[in-house]
This record gives structure tokens, sequence and C-alpha cells, in this order.
């Protein structure tokens, strides 16, 4: 969640969450929801995706990683640098299950009601420091799903309702098997190229490049859902045609594409690297 005057997924370091776009929510006077994911990698480095996004808009970030809807990793971000994370359902308590970035660890349940209370202050919101109290501190289990929209209500936002229309659909024919069978193929090529060295089959950045414009497009109105469609079908016959499903073997040959999709994946890539 993040203030900003143009719809979230044009602003440039929002890719940092992910750049898989699923629903968009407007709250008014430039606030937004949005809902989105990587196509591997999660979760994120959520302190770094927070601090570039309140950094590129100038406002607070609030962000959420929902894990199996079973507990959140919750990420607070202000302009200057400041930054704070805990987790639910109950901050007093750290997650012994799923994987966080970074690792959030219990916390006074007061320290982060003043936390957020403070957030919203900065962002011209006035919270419930009651109701963040609860949404802090009661036990699970809970639906995480339905929380968060409760968090958001207490740190001052008004209920979230319907989701901006998609000017694209993702999941729609062209796009879907690209998006969801061939795209996999040209990631998993692109990491032994990367890791290993070869020779980057041509269609494997074709693809890559395809999938990044599609998700992109959905929430943008000077998209062209047609001209993509017809990319979208050439990069598969590309692929089909070039019956090479990995590198060529040997050095790496050529440089990373000076691409964002490129960029958002190799930094995915070295963050995993690092941690293994």
């Amino acid at each position: 969640m993040a203030r900003a005057p143009v719809p979230l997924p044009r602003v440039g370091e929002v890719d940092r969450f992910g750049f898989r776009h699923h629903r968009l929510f407007a709250l008014g006077d430039g606030w937004q929801v949005l809902e989105t994911s990587n196509s591997f990698g999660d979760p994120p480095d959520f302190a770094a995706a927070a601090d570039a996004v309140a950094a590129s808009t100038g406002a607070p970030v609030l962000a959420v990683f929902v894990s199996g809807g079973d507990c959140i990793q919750l990420q607070t971000a202000l302009p200057g640098g400041a930054s704070g994370c805990s987790h639910l359902p109950d901050v007093r308590e750290a997650c012994g299950v799923y994987k966080h970035d970074p690792v959030p660890v219990g916390r006074p349940p007061e320290d982060v009601v003043a936390e957020l209370t403070g957030w919203a202050a900065a962002g011209g919101l006035t919270a419930d420091p009651g109701l963040l109290t609860r949404v802090v501190t009661v036990p699970g289990p809970r639906d995480m799903h339905y929380l968060r929209w409760i968090l958001f209500e207490a740190v001052g936002l008004p209920p979230v309702g319907d989701p901006v229309p998609q000017y694209l659909d993702p999941h729609a024919a062209p796009f879907s098997r690209l998006l969801h069978e061939t795209t996999c193929m040209a990631r998993a090529a692109f990491i032994d190229w990367f890791d290993d060295g070869g020779t980057l089959p041509a269609w494997v950045s074709t693809m890559l490049a395809v999938e990044w414009d599609v998700w992109a497009a959905v929430y943008d109105p000077a998209a062209d859902p047609v001209a993509l469609a017809a990319r979208a079908v050439r990069a598969r016959e590309e692929f089909l045609a070039s019956g090479r499903l990995r590198p060529v073997a040997g050095e790496r040959v050529g440089e990373v594409p000076d691409t964002p999709w490129a960029r958002s994946l190799v930094r995915t890539l070295e963050r995993i690297r690092r941690e293994d």
C-alpha cells in the first residue's frame, strides 16, 4: 500500500515487490493497494523494496506478505529512511514456519502500535490505536487475507472497495499459455546461462520481455492488447522453431540485457545466491 499520483504499477520501484500485478485498489487521495507477486524467488527483500518505493513516491509505504494465509510479514517505510518489520498474527512472536526477508522478530505490541500510528500521521492519516492493538495482538489462527484489510482501516484508510478494472487479462488467450508454460522454460534457461555460462537462445530474451510487458500492461490505459497478443504469438513461434531449451555449453556469451525484466530477474538471483 502506498500513495502516488499515478497507478502503482507505473511507479518505477514497485517491481522490487513483484511484476505480476493481480489486483489494484484505489482508496482515494492517491492511496492505493496493489496485489503483486514475482515469477519466483518470493518473498522479496521487503525492507529494500519498501524503502525504494517510499523514496520514489515521497510517501509512506505499508507492505504485507501473506504466507499461505497463515501469517503476515508487515513492513513499514517512510521517505526519510525509517522502517520497521513485524510479524502477524501476534507481533510478540516470531515466525517459525515460513521464510521472510528480513526475518521479523518478536516485538512489544505498544512499539508496533506506536510505529504504525506514526506511519499513519506521516501520511496525513489518523490511526485507531485501539483497533491496531487488537489487530497486532489477538492470537491466531486467523484469516490473514482478511486481517490485512482490517489493518489498512486501522491506520486510517477507508474500506477497500472493488478493484480497478484491468485493461488486459493476462490469464486469457493468447497470454495464458505464454505466461504459464513457455516463460517457465525461458526463466530456467536464463538461470542456467547466468549461473553456468554458454550461449543464451534468442527466444529466451524475447519471451521474458513479452512476459514483462504483458504484466505491465494490465493497468496501463495506453497499452495495446492486440499488439501484445501478436508479440506473444510470435514469441511462442520463435520458441517452437528454436528446438533448443537450454544454453549451448561453454563460456558465457553476451551481457545481461539492460532491460527492466533482466534487472529484476538478476536482482532476485543474486539475493538467492547470497542466501545460499
